[in-house]
């Protein structure tokens, strides 16, 4: 059955969709540019909290100059968030016109394909297979063209620079904390094998079910005239029933997975907490490297989640 197996995406495929992103060669650099810029911006919020909490919570020896410390880094905090902001507008900004850009030329490409085939092609292939080749399949790559560079830029920069950070903190509690990684990758390997699979099967039965409309639209008047419209409905209902069924699956899959992954989060927080508090105890770290050890843990999680998010996304359309 088609799409039952999962397949890789050949270096031919990749490089002709890389042939429409490389006319918006300007706006792609920017959009990396701007990631990186934004990403960094990220990683220095818990560093502010730290600061904050080191130099002006736990040691107070004068109010007035805590009070003045702790609204001098909250504004530079607010600073920093406002940058961030901006950072990410252009991000935004430059990555819709990359993604955007190149689907449109796509799309005309496919359309001046379609008009050069030769006339057996239509006899042989059913129109709403067409339809939804030219249609849904290309929107399919939106998520993939408009956001994959710079998905995958920012959540390498966030790993690599959380676990730089973490461990400049105290490379102990990242080893108690490494504890969850190997039931975190044998999830998300799970994840990757059914996952995809049963999305593949539902955008199957999704594109049979888009060929019924588009052939019993078609082909009304020779429906009425043969009074094949029960039989059609019939048919049509086997195939929603089964996309339905496909769905179901798919987002069982999905809705196991993430609230794991949110699980293997919290374990995550409960060891830096005990562990780490007892570290706090023996003056071996101070509170506030404790509390940016845990803000940088949930920026660990996110990249995971927000990509196995995206995959969902664009395996459903």
């Amino acid at each position: 059955m088609l799409f039952q197996s999962q397949t890789r995406m050949s270096a031919g495929t990749f490089r002709r969709l890389m042939s429409y992103v490389r006319r918006y060669r300007r706006e792609f650099i920017i959009n990396l540019v701007f990631t990186v810029l934004a990403t960094v911006s990220a990683l220095l919020g818990p560093k502010f909290i730290q600061l904050g909490i080191d130099r002006h919570l736990t040691h107070i020896t004068d109010a007035a100059t805590a009070t003045r410390g702790i609204l001098i880094l909250s504004g530079i905090y607010l600073g920093n968030l406002l940058l961030g902001w901006l950072l990410t507008v252009i991000q935004v900004k430059s990555a819709i016109a990359v993604g955007q850009g190149a689907m449109n030329d796509m799309r005309l490409a496919v359309f001046e394909h379609i008009q050069r085939l030769s006339l057996s092609y239509f006899d042989k292939t059913h129109q709403g297979r067409i339809l939804n080749r030219a249609g849904n399949d290309i929107d399919s790559l939106d998520r993939i063209l408009t956001w994959g560079a710079n998905s995958l830029l920012a959540s390498a920069l966030t790993l690599i620079g959380v676990v730089a950070l973490m461990l400049q903190y105290d490379w102990r509690l990242c080893l108690a904390v490494s504890v969850v990684l190997p039931p975190l990758a044998w999830a998300t390997k799970l994840f990757h094998t059914h996952g995809m699979r049963a999305y593949r099967r539902m955008r199957e039965q999704g594109s049979l079910m888009t060929s019924a409309i588009a052939e019993n639209i078609t082909g009304v008047r020779v429906v009425q005239a043969f009074a094949r419209e029960r039989d059609n409905l019939s048919r049509f209902e086997e195939i929603s029933d089964g996309y339905g069924d496909r769905v179901f699956v798919a987002a069982k899959i999905f809705h196991t997975y993430m609230p794991f992954v949110g699980l293997i989060s919290g374990l995550g927080s409960v060891i830096i907490l005990g562990y780490g508090g007892t570290l706090v105890l023996r003056h071996e770290i101070t509170v506030g490297e404790l509390a940016a050890f845990v803000l940088y843990l949930g920026m660990f999680f996110g990249p995971i989640q927000t990509d196995r998010k995206s995959t969902r996304l664009n395996s459903s359309h």
